[in-house]
C-alpha cells in the first residue's frame, strides 16, 4: 500500500470519527428529556466522556475547540471541564496565553475544587504556562499551592509534576544546578512507581531533564535519559496507558533521540529514531510535524523544515505570534533559509523574531487583551486585590520583623548586663583577693626580716646542705631540699626588693640561690611558674598592687616606674593577664 494511499485512509477514519462524535452531541441536544427530573448539565456527560476528549486535543485541536463550543451553547457538562479542556486545544495550537486564560477562568468555577482529578490537571498546566510566560511570582504562588494540595493528598505524581514546573522555573532564572537538583528529585520521588499516570509524569520529567542536558551540550547524559524514558513509555503499554498519550511521549522521546544521535555522529541510529518518530499518530498533526525539525535541520532537509513549520504557522493569527513558540519556529525558519542561500528571507525571519521580541518585552499581552476585552475589569480587580493583599502580607511580616528585633535586642541587652553585673562582681572579688594576697606576704615578709638565732643556723644549714652534693641525707629529701631554697630565695628577694632593680641579672640570682645554672632553671620553672623574668615580673606586679591600694596619689605611670616596668604599654598588658582588669579599673574598684 502507497504512503498516500495510507494517509487518505487515516484522514476519512478522522473524518467519521470526528462526524459521529458530532452526531452523539446534536441528539443529546436536541433529545435530551425535558421532564420528568430536569437532568442537570453537569450529569449530562460523564467524567470518563471528558477525559477521552483529551485525545482529540491532540488529533484535531481546533475540531475540540468546536465541540467545546457546541457544549458551552448548550449548558452541557461543567464549565470548569470545558475551560480546561479548550486550553489543552489551545496549547496544541501553540495558543498558550490563550491557554493560560482558559484555565484560569476554570478555576474560578467553585466544583473544581471539589473534582481532585481535574483540580490537579489545572495547577499543572497554571504552573507550567505560567513559568512559560515569566509570570515567575504567579507561577511560583501555582507551585506551592499545588505542592501542599500533593503532600495532603499523598500524591507522588502530582507532587513530581510541581517540582518539575519549579525546575523549569529555576531554569529560566539562569540557576541552573538548582534547574538539574529539582528535576533530578521529582524524578527520584517516581522512581519504582508502576502506575500509569506517575510513569506519565516520569516520561514528561526525563524529557525536560533530556532538552536541558541538549541544550548544555550534555549528550551523554542526554543519551542516557532518553534511554531511561524509552523504558518508561515501554512499562507505559505495558500498564496500558491512554493511547493518545502513549503516542504522544513516543513522538516526544523519539524526535529528541534522532537529533541526539545525529549531533553525536551515530547517523544510523538517528534515522532509525526518525523512523519510528514518522510511524507515532503525533507526527501527522500540524502540530507535531515541527517537532522533528532539529533532526531535519541537522541533516540539511531544510525544505521539509519549511514545510513543517509553513502548515503550522497557517493556524496562526496576528494575535497569536507573541508567543516563545512561535520565535522557536522563525528560528529554525532562518536556519533553514540560511542553508539554502536564501539569505534575505533569513535576514527577514531573524527581523521579525527581534521585532516580536521587542514587542513581548513592551507590550506583551496587548493583542490578547484585546481579544478578551470582556475579562478586562475582572484582571484588574484580580491585580487591586492581589496587589492591596501583598502589602497587607508586607506590613505584617514587617510588623513581625521588627518584633522580633525588639525581643532579639532586649534579651541580648538583658544578657549583657547580667553578664557585665558577673564581670564586675568577679573582677571586685579578684581585686579583694589580689589585695589580701599582697597584705599577707607584705606580713609575712615583715615577721621573717629578723629571724632568730636558731632560724638563721638552720637557713645556713640548708644553704650548706646544697653545695655538699656528696651528703646522702640530702640526696633522699632533694624534692623537700628544692623547695625550701625556693623559699628562702623568694624571701630574700622580696624583703631586699631585688626585683626592682632589673639591672640585676640572671648570674647575681643565680648566685644568690647558690645552685648551678640548670638547678636555678629547673627549681624556678617548678616553683615559680615559669623563668625568671615571669617570676620578677609577678613579684613587681605585686608591688604596683600594693602602691595602687596604699597611694593612691600615684598616677599610673608613676606606680609602673616605681614597679620597675618602665614601658606603660607593657605594664598595662602583664597586670591585665594576671588580675583581669587595668590598672586604673582596679584602683577604681578600690576605691568603691
Amino acid at each position: 500500500m502507497s504512503l498516500s494511499s495510507k494517509h487518505n485512509r487515516d484522514y476519512l477514519n478522522k473524518i467519521m470519527r470526528l462526524t459521529l462524535l458530532l452526531l452523539i452531541i446534536a441528539a443529546s441536544i436536541f433529545y435530551s428529556p425535558v421532564s420528568g427530573g430536569n437532568l442537570s448539565a453537569n450529569t449530562q456527560y460523564s467524567d470518563t466522556y471528558f477525559i477521552n476528549l483529551r485525545g482529540l486535543s491532540v488529533e484535531d485541536p481546533l475540531e475540540l475547540l468546536c465541540v467545546l463550543d457546541s457544549l458551552e451553547a448548550a449548558g452541557q457538562g461543567p464549565s470548569y471541564k470545558i475551560k480546561l479542556l479548550r486550553a489543552r486545544a489551545y496549547s496544541h495550537l501553540s495558543m498558550n496565553y490563550m491557554a493560560l486564560r482558559s484555565v484560569e477562568k476554570g478555576m474560578e468555577d467553585s466544583a473544581i475544587q471539589q473534582d481532585t482529578v481535574w483540580l490537579k490537571y489545572a495547577y499543572r498546566m497554571l504552573a507550567e504556562w505560567s513559568v512559560l510566560f515569566n509570570q515567575l511570582e504567579k507561577g511560583l504562588n501555582y507551585i506551592i499551592k499545588g505542592e501542599r494540595l500533593a503532600q495532603q493528598w499523598k500524591d507522588t505524581a502530582f507532587e513530581a509534576s510541581m517540582m518539575l514546573a519549579h525546575s523549569d522555573m529555576y531554569r529560566r532564572m539562569r540557576a541552573v544546578s538548582m534547574g538539574y537538583e529539582y528535576a533530578q528529585k521529582a524524578a527520584e520521588l517516581l522512581e519504582g512507581k508502576k502506575d500509569a499516570s506517575s510513569l506519565f509524569q516520569l516520561s514528561h520529567i526525563y524529557g525536560y531533564t533530556m532538552a536541558y542536558r541538549i541544550e548544555d551540550k550534555h549528550y551523554e547524559e542526554a543519551w542516557r535519559l532518553g534511554q531511561l524514558r524509552e523504558q518508561v513509555i515501554g512499562d507505559m503499554h505495558r500498564v496500558g496507558a491512554e493511547a493518545f498519550a502513549l503516542d504522544d511521549q513516543q513522538g516526544y522521546c523519539f524526535s529528541k533521540m534522532a537529533y541526539l544521535a545525529q549531533l553525536m555522529g551515530n547517523t544510523e541510529m538517528a534515522a532509525s529514531y526518525y523512523h519510528r518518530f514518522m510511524n507515532t499518530d503525533i507526527s501527522k498533526t500540524i502540530q507535531g510535524r515541527p517537532l522533528i525539525n532539529d533532526y531535519l535541520l541537522a541533516i540539511g532537509k531544510n525544505e521539509e523544515v519549511l514545510e513543517n513549520n509553513r502548515k503550522q504557522r497557517d493556524n496562526y493569527t496576528q494575535a497569536d505570534t507573541l508567543n516563545l513558540e512561535y520565535i522557536r519556529l522563525l528560528h529554525q525558519d532562518s536556519k533553514a533559509l540560511s542553508a539554502l542561500g536564501r539569505y534575505q528571507d533569513a535576514y527577514r525571519e531573524v527581523n521579525q523574531i527581534l521585532n516580536i521580541s521587542n514587542t513581548m518585552r513592551t507590550s506583551r499581552d496587548h493583542n490578547y487583551m484585546m481579544e478578551l476585552a470582556d475579562l478586562k475589569n475582572s484582571i484588574q480587580r484580580e491585580a487591586d486585590l492581589h496587589e492591596a493583599s501583598y502589602k497587607l502580607e508586607m506590613n505584617n511580616k514587617l510588623m513581625t520583623l521588627l518584633f522580633c528585633i525588639v525581643l532579639i535586642s532586649l534579651t541580648l541587652c538583658i544578657y549583657v548586663i547580667r553578664k557585665y553585673r558577673e564581670i564586675r562582681r568577679k573582677n571586685r572579688k579578684m581585686v579583694r583577693l589580689a589585695g589580701e594576697v599582697v597584705d599577707y606576704k607584705k606580713r609575712m615578709t615583715f615577721n621573717n626580716k629578723e629571724p632568730r638565732p636558731e632560724q638563721r643556723e638552720e637557713n645556713s644549714a640548708l644553704f650548706g646542705q646544697v653545695m655538699d652534693n656528696e651528703d646522702a641525707a640530702w640526696q633522699k629529701d632533694r624534692e623537700n631540699s628544692d623547695l625550701s631554697i625556693f623559699m628562702l630565695f623568694e624571701q630574700e628577694v622580696r624583703e631586699q626588693h631585688l626585683f626592682l632593680d632589673y639591672q640585676l641579672g640572671r648570674e647575681y640570682y643565680t648566685k644568690l640561690m647558690g645552685v648551678d645554672k640548670n638547678r636555678f632553671a629547673y627549681i624556678l620553672k617548678k616553683y615559680g611558674q615559669g623563668n625568671l623574668s615571669t617570676f620578677l615580673n609577678n613579684m613587681r606586679l605585686e608591688y604596683a598592687v600594693g602602691l595602687l591600694k596604699d597611694e593612691p596619689e600615684l598616677s599610673i605611670n608613676d606606680v609602673a616606674s616605681k614597679s620597675a616596668l618602665p614601658s606603660s604599654s607593657t605594664f598595662f598588658r602583664l597586670f591585665k593577664e594576671k588580675y583581669g582588669v587595668s590598672p586604673k579599673k582596679f584602683r577604681e574598684i578600690l576605691g568603691e
